[in-house]
């Protein structure tokens, strides 16, 4: 307790401890893991999804850096990164 009073207890003797050896067979075996997913979700693929090129027609984008909206324009994404 940590408000300050006295507790009292009681320690007994029980015997020799185990040797290291009894100790590992009474322990469980540990359970083989999964493979891993990719979203580390329910549903994932157990490989990376590969990347695609992708092309957005008459979008509307912004505002980016000059606070400007651009209406209509094509959108490029390759390996990742867009282009306008």
């Amino acid at each position: 307790m940590d408000d300050g009073r006295w507790i009292s207890w009681k320690a007994s003797y029980n015997g020799v401890a185990p040797s290291a050896e009894a100790r590992q067979k009474r322990q469980t075996p540990v359970p083989e893991l999964g493979k891993v997913v990719y979203p580390f979700t329910a549903y994932g693929f157990t490989e990376l999804p590969k990347q695609e090129d992708v092309l957005f027609k008459n979008a509307t984008c912004g505002p980016m850096k000059k606070r400007v909206k651009l209406l209509n324009t094509d959108v490029l994404v390759l390996k990742g990164k867009s282009r306008k």
